[in-house]
């Protein structure tokens, strides 16, 4: 809306260029006096105060070549700062950050290249190039000490919460809090009251990222607030927006409506040749939220091609994630593919991780859900290296804070030592002085030296004693950790080879129908088993990472020796190998994870030392106060050389009958975990005959 005061600056401002146009005829030196460029600039920059982005271009552009006329540096400066935030806020982002770029360039000595730098890093960022925005903002903040006094602080306030801005967007909360922190104390120094309603809008926003709802509704409508005071109708359109977003994410839909409603006629006022992309995506998701698919999709289309026209490639990004969404709930499968795929491809370029993210794991459901289970394998794949690549860079940093700590402690103790012999030389020195009066207080001085060495000399040798402790017990730690991921690695490789062999039957088309569908069933009963595998084996790595501490109790071999079967049982189909069992219901002292690793081992190795055609069978016998459970096969047999090996060596491993491989591990972490639920495990094999293992454990 223009104000009174906007209108008589246009009125000025029309005059002015109508009174220049007839006197230029006569006088040229009026119309490129540096006085007059200034005073369009000024004009330009109140317009630009009250969103009259058309007349701010036409008075820029006008004073930008009037300067160039008369190499007026000054004004052509003033002038391509106040065009780019002009063509930025009004969604140009390319002609923005054009004009941006060829000023860098013309004026790299300029002491205002610090807005340059600050503008293109803001130009960036709404382009969702997150990754070149980062040092563009850090640039601009070392280029600041160039700018006056007068305007230092207010620059730094708003580049500290540009950056805030980005690192959110980058998913570096800490990093964006700092900034936003700084900028806020710079912003009240300043006493700027038209910053801090942005700063806590940009406050508000990032609550509403990190879910913190009431907080982010809470400054949001300090930031209405403080917009509606100030008479800012670009602060009250995006304190509307987010406040909409906040109300959205709390459920409270028609709320959030009503203020996308009023965000979107604010826009359309303040701008009038810009769609309204974000507002109508918003809308379409809100929509999509409340299971108002058609109205949804409308709006998510309207945005993606508006999205488009003005090449703004996080609004086609977030359009298409979320008509991949609303296919997949209506079963438009292939709609949900076209549009989850242009969303994974768009975040690959954007350099955010959480982007990424986002939109691969949308797209595993998606292809999974099109039967596309190569593509959801790699997409899961990819998302996996993903986060982890997080989580290491995540360790990296707290490694290198803590390096940091240790170096900061390993030099105040320097700093200690030199200080103390500082002082012991300044003891020498007064204690010579005085050997020269009293000969007596000599004596006395060595022996408290004496004293002195002695007892530092013991508090070494106790400091050096519980280093070697803290050593042997890091050293025992490292040991424990070797077990538990050489376990883990062992014990998943054959229920993973089970769901393989089921998924190679359905790829090879060998079976059909029914037979189909039975098939599809046991997967599904295999993966369950799987999920449990991986489950069990997550709680005791968990669990013995402190120091493989085994939870003994009564345990029923019958149901857990079942389990252990079925989980293997697809590796013995695979192979042709025939299982049996005649376990009774014996019940023994012992731990259930540590059991089922035991026995999985055993049973794994079975099967794979077992040619096709091959039997094993797993029989139990009650011995009176102990109950002995064998594993007998007629595989391959164990060769004489290597018998003494097998439960001794932590590296010696022999291909299975179908070239199998293994870690090595398995067995002997299988004869320590038997010794420490007080069993004993021994074995008999011939070679080419076969092996029988047993495993003797404590009645319960």
């Amino acid at each position: 809306m223009l104000t009174a005061q906007g209108f008589k600056l246009i009125l000025f401002t029309f005059l002015s260029l109508c009174a220049f146009k007839g006197y230029a005829q006569e006088n040229f030196e009026i119309s490129t006096d540096p006085s007059y460029i200034d005073s369009l600039l000024l004009n330009a920059e109140q317009l630009h105060s009250q969103s009259s982005f058309d007349s701010v271009l036409i008075l820029a552009n006008r004073a930008d070549s009037l300067s160039a006329q008369t190499g007026y540096e000054k004004g052509m400066v003033s002038a391509a700062i106040l065009l780019a935030e002009t063509y930025t806020q009004r969604q140009e982002l390319d002609r923005a950050l054009a004009v941006i770029d060829q000023a860098i360039q013309d004026f790299p000595e300029t002491k205002r290249i610090a807005e340059f730098y600050s503008i293109k890093g803001v130009i960036l960022d709404n382009k969702g190039d997150i990754i070149q925005a980062l040092p563009v903002l850090q640039k601009a903040i070392e280029f600041s000490n160039l700018l006056p006094d007068s305007t230092r602080g207010r620059f730094l306030a708003g580049t500290h919460q540009n950056l805030a801005n980005t690192y959110s967007s980058f998913g570096d909360m800490n990093e964006s809090f700092r900034n936003y922190l700084k900028a806020i104390d710079y912003a009240e120094a300043a006493s700027d009251s038209a910053l801090l309603t942005v700063l806590y809008n940009s406050l508000g926003v990032s609550y509403l990222f990190t879910e913190e709802f009431e907080k982010s509704r809470y400054y949001l409508e300090r930031s209405l607030a403080f917009a509606r005071m100030i008479e800012s109708p670009i602060d009250e359109y995006r304190a509307h927006l987010n406040i909409a977003n906040t109300l959205r994410s709390m459920g409270e839909y028609q709320a959030a409506l009503d203020n996308y409603e009023v965000a979107e006629q604010l826009w359309r006022e303040l701008r009038p040749n810009a769609p309204p992309a974000i507002i109508i995506h918003n809308q379409g998701k809100t929509l999509l939220e409340m299971d108002r698919y058609q109205e949804a999709e409308r709006l998510l289309m309207a945005s993606l091609e508006m999205s488009r026209e003005i090449r703004l490639p996080h609004g086609m990004y977030f359009n298409y994630l979320e008509l991949s969404r609303l296919y997949l709930e209506l079963g438009r499968v292939e709609e949900a593919v076209s549009n989850g795929e242009q969303a994974l491809s768009l975040a690959e370029g954007s350099g955010s991780s959480i982007t990424l993210i986002t939109a691969q794991e949308l797209m595993h459901e998606v292809y999974a859900e099109a039967n596309r289970f190569e593509n959801a394998y790699e997409v899961l794949r990819s998302n996996k290296i993903l986060t982890d690549s997080l989580t290491s860079l995540e360790k990296e940093k707290e490694l290198a804070q803590l390096e940091s700590q240790l170096e900061l402690n390993r030099q105040q103790q320097v700093n200690e030592l030199l200080r103390e012999k500082q002082e012991q030389q300044e003891k020498r020195l007064r204690t010579q002085y005085i050997l020269i009066v009293a000969g007596i207080l000599i004596i006395l001085l060595i022996a408290a030296l004496l004293f002195i060495s002695r007892k530092t000399a013991r508090e070494k040798e106790l400091l050096l004693q519980e280093i070697r402790a803290r050593k042997e017990e890091l050293e025992d730690l490292n040991i424990a950790k070797d077990k538990v991921f050489a376990v883990v690695s062992h014990d998943l490789r054959s229920p993973l080879t089970s769901v393989q062999g089921i998924l190679e039957l359905v790829k090879d088309d060998i079976i059909k129908g029914d037979d189909m569908k039975r098939l599809v069933d046991e997967v599904n009963l295999s993966v369950k088993e799987n999920v449990d595998v991986i489950e069990d084996l997550l709680t005791w790595a968990k669990e013995q990472l402190s120091g493989f501490n085994l939870d003994l109790k009564k345990v029923t071999l019958e149901p857990l020796m079942k389990d252990i079967i079925r989980s293997q049982s697809f590796s013995a189909i695979r192979k042709d190998v025939a299982l049996e069992s005649n376990i009774g219901d014996d019940v023994v002292l012992g731990d259930a994870n540590a059991i089922r690793i035991i026995f999985r081992n055993l049973l794994s190795n079975a099967i794979k030392y077992t040619g096709k055609g091959g039997e094993i069978r797993i029989e139990s016998q009650d011995k009176g106060d102990a109950v002995v459970i064998m594993v007998k096969d007629n595989g391959i047999g164990i060769p004489e050389k290597s018998i003494q090996k097998i439960f001794n060596s932590k590296t010696w491993s022999r291909e299975g009958t179908h070239n199998e491989t293994g870690s090595g591990f398995g067995l002997s972490v299988t004869k320590e975990f038997t010794e420490k639920m007080g069993g004993t495990i021994w074995f008999e094999s011939k070679e080419g005959e076969g092996s029988i293992f047993y495993v003797e454990l404590p009645k319960g």
